[in-house]
């Protein structure tokens, strides 16, 4: 509920409501950011136990094997066809 107020307080770009223009909110801090998002990832992945890194290996390899072996082969777009994009307007 806080952070949604506080969005309504980030400044808008008065693009938002033209048509054909993006538009929204601006994001503070947008350089600093992701550096200090990696660093605190980084400090709890430090602090995870053994046991948690040996669960989530296997469950990435299950996932892994599930994807490889199923997901592909049974995937809709197996046999899509893919068409460059100067030439959608001939279809």
């Amino acid at each position: 509920m806080v952070r949604t107020i506080g969005l309504a307080f980030i400044g808008q770009d008065g693009a938002a409501g033209r048509f054909g223009h993006t538009g929204g909110f601006t994001c503070p801090f947008v350089l600093y950011l992701p550096a200090a998002c990696i660093l605190l990832n980084t400090y709890l992945l430090i602090n995870l136990g053994i046991g948690t890194w040996i669960r989530v290996s296997i469950w990435l390899l299950i996932g892994a094997l599930v994807y490889l072996f199923y997901g592909r082969t049974h995937s809709l777009l197996l046999d899509a066809s893919y068409v460059p994009i100067t030439h959608t307007e001939d279809i």
